[in-house]
């Protein structure tokens, strides 16, 4: 065993960062505003991790406990529900850690934090054994910087250097579409953002006008009517499949405002693809994407087909799109789950004829080239609309 020292060439992820110090039973801290998606990062290593949300009502007993006294004399100390929850995933599963999550850690008065010091600095909620962590815990807490909330205080100077490492997040448009273009665990065959949802963030992002349209700051003196961020667009997301796929204007405006929602629908009614129009040879040969941004926005947008149209969509992609393009939309479509892996190897091995494309005449051409810089102007009118109506981005 060589003891040389390494330096790696590869950047650690932000998720590799986080699995890092829950498999080493570590303790970390997750900076970041809210509804950018600090406890969602930890469930999806972690989907039993146990939490405490701090606040400033809290009884001493919800977080440490308490001690009561028996008819001869004896005290008994009685667990926090936290507690006894933790210890009881952790004895049923020791093969892997487990996270104790307290959130809010910034948002309560220094006395409410001063509850949490024995358990992030010693690992214990009193001194006697019976009240230690277990050994495969990992302890993650979160909170908002200064600057990102009004409601935020300091953190004690112990609390913050016993802390492994502080992970500061901010929003990204490339970890919103990773994360939301894979498909939910619950078996619902939904993906966890939308596809139109994905679509539309990843046309923003890589826009000429490009500011996107993920997280709208707050201002307490001048409070927003409408607050937007990762967690709008997966709320968004879920009206969507739960309107069968139907896009109410009132819907989206209760959530992202007038102007968002409208900028989201001009991006809906200007898409010229759909799976239905693929599977029903309803494509016209000016409806193929040219731009780089605009092929991968469509992926995006196709990863609704279901298991009997993939086919046909894969030798779409593959024909008129590219290569490139229908490995990426392979890999989000099938993502974890086996039997679409398995689907899309046999499929792999299959030539399935498609409907070709409509062809259009040479005077047509030229009207319909009018027709799309006209369109262009009016996209990037909307896009400024809604540009003004949110941000800024980190």
């Amino acid at each position: 065993m060589s003891n040389a020292l390494k330096i790696s060439d590869k950047a650690m992820s932000v998720d590799d960062q986080i699995r890092f110090y829950i498999d080493h039973a570590k303790t970390f801290m997750l900076h970041g505003p809210s509804g950018i998606g600090k406890s969602r990062r930890v469930e999806e290593i972690d989907p039993n991790y146990v939490s405490i949300v701090l606040r400033n009502d809290m009884l001493p007993e919800e977080v440490i406990g308490k001690t009561i006294y028996l008819n001869n004399g004896e005290a008994k100390w009685i667990p926090p529900i936290w507690f006894t929850e933790l210890q009881k995933r952790c004895e049923e599963d020791k093969e892997h850690n487990h996270v104790l999550f307290i959130d809010e850690v910034t948002n309560v008065k220094p006395i409410i934090q001063s509850m949490i010091y024995d358990i992030v600095l010693n690992r214990r909620i009193r001194t006697d054994a019976q009240s230690n962590l277990p050994k495969n815990v990992s302890i993650a807490l979160a909170g908002n910087s200064l600057n990102e909330s009004n409601a935020a205080y300091v953190m004690p100077s112990p609390l913050f250097r016993r802390v492994d490492g502080h992970i500061y997040l901010k929003v990204n448009v490339g970890d919103i579409l990773k994360w939301g273009s894979h498909l939910k665990n619950d078996g619902s065959g939904r993906f966890k953002m939308h596809p139109a949802v994905l679509g539309y963030l990843k046309a923003l992002a890589t826009s000429e006008n490009g500011k996107n349209n993920l997280y709208s700051d707050y201002d307490s003196e001048n409070p927003p009517k409408y607050a937007i961020d990762p967690r709008a667009w997966e709320q968004i997301s879920n009206i969507i499949y739960d309107n069968d796929g139907v896009i109410a204007k009132e819907l989206l405006e209760n959530k992202l405002g007038p102007s968002v929602a409208k900028a989201f629908l001009a991006y809906i009614s200007k898409q010229r693809i759909s799976v239905d129009d693929i599977v029903n040879g309803n494509v016209e040969e000016n409806d193929i994407p040219t731009k780089i941004d605009d092929k991968i926005a469509l992926i995006y947008s196709l990863l609704g087909a279901s298991e009997s149209d993939v086919g046909v969509i894969r030798e779409f992609i593959k024909k008129y799109i590219g290569s490139e393009d229908l490995v990426n939309f392979d890999l989000m479509w099938a993502g974890d789950d086996e039997n679409r892996l398995l689907l899309i190897d046999e499929l792999k091995k299959q030539h399935i004829r498609i409907k070709p494309i409509k062809k259009i005449q040479e005077q047509d051409k030229l009207k319909q080239k009018v027709e799309v810089k006209n369109q262009q102007s009016e996209d990037e009118n909307q896009q400024n609309i809604a540009s003004d109506s949110v941000f800024n981005l980190v």
